[in-house]
């Protein structure tokens, strides 16, 4: 079952991808850590990586244009000539501030963004794949993560 969220965020970008190269280790363990950094605080399970859910986590990012985001677990963050294991620490970072957008039945609060952290923490999930590609054009960085199963079902908490 696909989760169903409301359309949080669209982004317009025809831009070039100018590098999606295959992750480092080193990226994945930066991506992993930090997703079992948040679950590990609620005693949750660690995630697993999951190479087909990089495959389809890049059909997302991969061409740089029109890009809707309606789960929530995207990011994007100026060039700066930045490293991807960089990209993928201060994502996790960001994503784990959500928390506290969050009310005691798991609404975002403020029209601010929480939907990544809930994803994260999603009890169900047991893998995460994700992608980073470069689009040269707009001189920014799009990450994107997908999940097994996935979180952010409505009507359900993470937990």
């Amino acid at each position: 079952m696909m989760s169903s969220v409301l359309l949080i965020l669209t982004v317009c970008l025809s831009g070039y991808a100018a590098g999606l190269e295959a992750l480092s280790q080193s990226v994945i363990t930066a991506f992993l850590s930090g997703h079992n950094r948040m679950r590990s605080a609620l005693n949750l399970p660690d995630l697993v990586w999951n190479s087909t859910l990089v495959s389809v986590a890049k059909s997302h990012v991969v061409d740089c244009h029109y890009i809707k985001i309606e789960d929530g677990n995207f990011d994007i963050s100026p060039r700066k000539e930045r490293d991807n294991v960089d990209i993928a620490n201060d994502a996790m970072t960001m994503w784990s501030w959500e928390v506290n957008n969050l009310d005691p039945k798991w609404a975002c609060i403020y029209n601010w963004s929480c939907k990544r952290y809930s994803q994260v923490v999603w009890r169900k999930t047991k893998s995460v794949g994700c992608a980073i590609v470069h689009c040269s054009r707009y001189d920014v960085n799009l990450l994107k993560c997908e999940y097994y199963p996935p979180g952010n079902v409505v009507g359900e908490i993470p937990y």
